[in-house]
């Protein structure tokens, strides 16, 4: 009984411990400017440092009014765009390019 115990266990950290490993967070705090890539692309500014490249799944258009529902974001959080809520698809540091 308790070898199955055991087995069962580690076939639970097998199978969860990656899905968690890859899911990509970020803290992003704030920002005060953004650009529109590919209409589904967002790249959050601080000034004129990037802070985060975001795919959502809804399109953004460069008048868009953006708000953030929490400063730390994962892969499958939401945003608000013009006040609908808009899935994060996936998230990554910005680089200056």
């Amino acid at each position: 009984m308790r070898r199955n115990f055991l087995m069962l266990l580690c076939l639970f950290f097998l199978l969860v411990l990656p899905n968690v490993v890859s899911a990509d967070c970020m803290k992003v705090g704030s920002f005060d400017n953004f650009i529109v890539k590919d209409g589904s692309t967002i790249i959050l500014y601080n000034g004129s440092v990037p802070i985060v490249k975001i795919e959502v799944d809804c399109t953004v258009l460069p008048t868009s009014k953006i708000r953030l529902l929490k400063e730390y974001l994962c892969d499958d959080d939401e945003i608000l765009i013009d006040d609908s809520t808009c899935n994060i698809e996936s998230l990554e540091p910005a680089s200056e390019n």
